[in-house]
């Protein structure tokens, strides 16, 4: 589930063109892997303060909120920054090393969740940019601008989604 913009007008699309319903049928009914990306990983969720109060899919516990940053660290967080992976699959993020960069482009972070974390990075603080929660995974940084790095993730979780398809 891919995602650029504003997080209201997105679920908006999503309703009214069905999406969400048919996306609730393979996810959720069907328990099919997704994967949402940048906006995409944020729609994934309870809710986002993004330009008031939205409810989300909920498919991921917490908030989407703004970043917490100190005074004087720039939003958005755009460009290139380090990854620390929490978590070892040997499927999803087995061929990155710890600190691999990925590009950003974000204003807003998931907050408060229960999922599993699977990756932070070092923004002003520690920011959550990678969750899962059962079939549902999450990227806050863009693979498919992160060059090999991300063509090594985004390689992860077609192995990943292979693997569902074979239980």
């Amino acid at each position: 589930l891919p995602g650029v913009g504003a997080y209201p007008q997105a679920m908006e699309h999503l309703r009214a063109t069905g999406l969400q319903e048919a996306l609730f049928r393979r996810v959720i009914d069907d328990r099919r892997p997704i994967l949402g990306i940048c906006l995409g990983m944020q729609l994934l969720a309870e809710s986002s303060e993004e330009n008031g109060y939205c409810d989300g899919l909920g498919w991921l516990s917490g908030q989407v909120r703004p970043i917490p940053v100190p005074s004087g660290v720039p939003l958005p967080h755009v460009g290139w920054n380090s990854v620390d992976w929490r978590w070892d699959n040997a499927s999803l993020s087995a061929a990155l090393p710890d600190g691999a960069h990925f590009y950003f482009d974000h204003s807003f972070a998931l907050l408060n969740t229960d999922a599993d974390i699977l990756a932070t990075t070092d923004y002003g603080g520690e920011v959550v940019v990678a969750v899962a929660q059962d079939n549902v995974m999450g990227m806050q940084f863009h693979p498919e601008k992160s060059q090999n790095n991300g063509l090594k993730l985004l390689r992860g979780f077609l192995n990943l989604a292979a693997e569902y398809e074979r239980c």
